[in-house]
């Protein structure tokens, strides 16, 4: 799950997006089992969480991102600094901003959004994003709660 996140930018495969959601997935099941119904998983890795948003914020097609959205939803969980739910905030609110010109289930280039800056704070749930649209066209900062 580590590996595959690098590779993205390398060579663009929805292939691996979708083996990241499958790792993902066994984990999640995994630990499920193991954990408290109703309450976050705490650890120090970041492997799940961090995998899942890159697929939910940068894959091509909306489907998988949704899949990766779905599961971090169904298993919450903190990985370091990293919550699961701040990341499904981050995720959803890109999606929604890219699927408006979505052409047969992928995101075009052009639609896409780069997150440039990230200012959260944990403590209050909120997330203030600073991103590009497409070859870098900047948009107004936008504060999230979750």
């Amino acid at each position: 799950m580590r590996y595959l996140p690098s590779q993205f930018k390398i060579k663009n495969d929805i292939r691996d997006y979708r083996r990241l959601v499958e790792l993902a997935r066994e984990i999640l099941e995994t630990d499920a089992r193991n954990a408290v119904p109703g309450k976050a998983v705490f650890t120090f890795e970041t492997t799940v969480v961090v995998g899942l948003m890159v697929v939910a914020t940068l894959a091509p097609e909306i489907e998988v991102r949704r899949q990766a959205i779905a599961l971090l939803v169904k298993y919450p969980r903190r990985e370091g600094l990293v919550d699961s739910m701040m990341a499904v905030k981050v995720a959803t609110w890109i999606v929604e901003q890219e699927e408006r010109e979505v052409v047969d289930g992928m995101i075009p280039e052009s639609s896409k959004l780069r997150i440039m800056n990230n200012d959260f704070d944990l403590k209050d749930r909120k997330a203030v994003l600073h991103c590009l649209k497409g070859k870098g066209n900047p948009l107004p900062p936008v504060t999230l709660r979750w």
